[in-house]
């Protein structure tokens, strides 16, 4: 028998063949640094014995080993990844004859992080708008996708609600704030992830209501061309307007729901002009028509239908009275005529009675007379004035006159009287005057009666029709005025 040694190249040599291709390859991120890497496992012979995975930032290139396992193990975690980045993935099986090829890859991204806090946010009054503006966001995820929302809210530190969402654009215009409030807002960016942190909230952005008061020519000695405007609600000073046709003084003034007359003056001659303005945009005043006789040291009053002008200064003696119609072009027309006096109170009226408190600059008057605005049959008897006077005005609600101080014998008075416009009766005597004075000029809406300027000043007093309480300063005209024309919207 013949002995034939072994090939060395066999000696030891392990039967069977490298794992099959990696199949089943998964990835997921499960947070913003780690990804779970999944496979099915591999049967071979022999048994596999580990897996190798490699990582790649870049597609098809660029992979190194990240990770091999000990036993046939189908799942690895990568940790310590950046934040929302890509990260491809590749495995191959090993065993004791050799190593597989590698699987396809299979890509994840890691998750992304909520907005940073929004910054810079400003708010600011552009005209009836507000305009908001802000920093772009900070996102760890691409723009797209990135949205904002604004909140807004009347009172500072509570109350804000939702005002758009789904925004783009770190600017945003609201367009439909309301008059009379102001307004506090912040804004919140959002991703996939969630909702970053408000912003700080912004300063509060006030958005005055429209004026509702005009106080038109007037300055004793000399007439004015022009007029103030403000809103009785809110206290502070008056702001000069536009430019009357002419100058005016010693005049009578009445309003509707839009717009304010100034008539009658004395500028150089005696006017029968009557101006009109519309109160909210506070332009320069347009013609209206021309009162008849013409007038100066008149009274005015109007309902929401009907203005009407009556009665002029003493050395004249004019009892009759003019009425025109709200909101038309046009001459007045006579609609009869007061029983006396002179130096009338303007602006005391109900929706439906006009009161003309006749002082007189030569004797003084007490008496107070009513009249209808649909009715031609002229005045007819209220009752008197606690304290005779002149140069005295008015102003009221729908249901109160206040008729202010004037000049009595003792001096410039600061006395103030109501009465109720619905009945008859004497005024009651009423709360002092902030300052005494004469030739004011009254303007109320339903709550707050203003008289403005005395003996030509600038002064501007408040108080509530219906108090009885010293007056308080409100303010001040642009210019000093007396004896001219005040409307208020009725």
């Amino acid at each position: 028998m013949v002995f034939r040694p072994r090939n060395p190249a066999f000696v030891g040599a392990a039967s069977g063949a490298v794992p099959d291709q990696v199949s089943g390859q998964d990835s997921a991120a499960n947070s913003t640094s780690q990804i779970t890497i999944s496979w099915n496992a591999v049967t071979a012979i022999p048994a596999v014995t580990s897996y190798t995975v490699q990582r790649s930032t870049s597609s098809g290139s660029g992979f190194s080993d990240i990770e091999e396992t000990v036993g046939n193990v189908t799942s690895i975690a990568d940790a310590s990844l950046s934040t929302y980045t890509n990260y491809h993935y590749k495995v191959r099986a090993n065993n004791a004859i050799g190593s597989g090829i590698y699987s396809g890859e299979t890509t994840s991204i890691t998750n992304g992080v909520v907005p940073n806090q929004v910054t810079g946010l400003t708010a600011t009054k552009d005209g009836d708008d507000i305009d908001l503006d802000w920093n772009d966001a900070t996102f760890n995820t691409p723009d797209t996708g990135k949205t904002y929302t604004v909140q807004r809210s009347t009172s500072s530190g509570s109350g804000f609600s939702d005002r758009v969402t789904g925004l783009t654009s770190s600017i945003y215009v609201d367009s439909d704030p309301a008059t009379g409030s102001t307004y506090y807002y912040k804004v919140k960016a959002l991703n996939t992830y969630g909702s970053g942190a408000y912003s700080s909230e912004t300063s509060g952005v006030n958005m005055p209501s429209p004026p509702n008061a005009l106080i038109m020519g007037a300055s004793e000695g000399s007439a004015r061309s022009n007029y103030d405007y403000f809103n009785i609600s809110t206290l502070g000073n008056a702001t000069l307007g536009g430019t009357l046709t002419i100058p005016f003084s010693y005049s009578g003034g009445c309003a509707g729901t839009t717009r304010g007359y100034i008539m009658g003056a004395y500028s150089g001659g005696h006017r029968d002009n009557i101006d009109t303005i519309v109160i909210a945009t506070h332009g320069n005043a347009t013609d209206f028509g021309n009162l008849d006789p013409y007038r100066n040291g008149c009274g005015a009053s109007s309902n929401t239908t009907y203005g009407v002008c009556y009665q002029s200064q003493q050395s004249f003696g004019f009892t009759s009275i003019n009425r025109f119609t709200i909101g038309t072009s046009g001459n007045a027309s006579a609609y009869g005529s007061c029983t006396t006096g002179h130096d009338p109170a303007s602006n005391v009226r109900s929706s439906s009675r006009w009161i003309n408190a006749a002082f007189n600059s030569n004797g003084r008057s007490d008496i107070i007379e009513y009249a209808s605005f649909t009715s031609n049959s002229g005045t007819s008897d209220f009752g008197d004035l606690q304290r005779v006077g002149s140069y005295g005005n008015g102003l009221s609600n729908a249901t109160r006159g206040i008729i202010s101080g004037g000049n009595e014998d003792a001096g410039i008075s600061d006395d103030t009287q109501y009465i109720t416009i619905a009945s008859t009766g004497n005024a009651t005597q009423s709360g002092d005057l902030h300052t005494a004075g004469q030739g004011m000029m009254g303007v109320g809406n339903s709550s707050r009666g203003v008289f403005c300027g005395e003996n030509n000043g600038t002064n501007m007093q408040y108080q509530s029709i219906t108090s009885t309480a010293t007056w308080s300063d409100f303010g001040d005209l642009s210019v000093a005025r007396s004896m001219g024309g005040a409307a208020s919207h009725y």
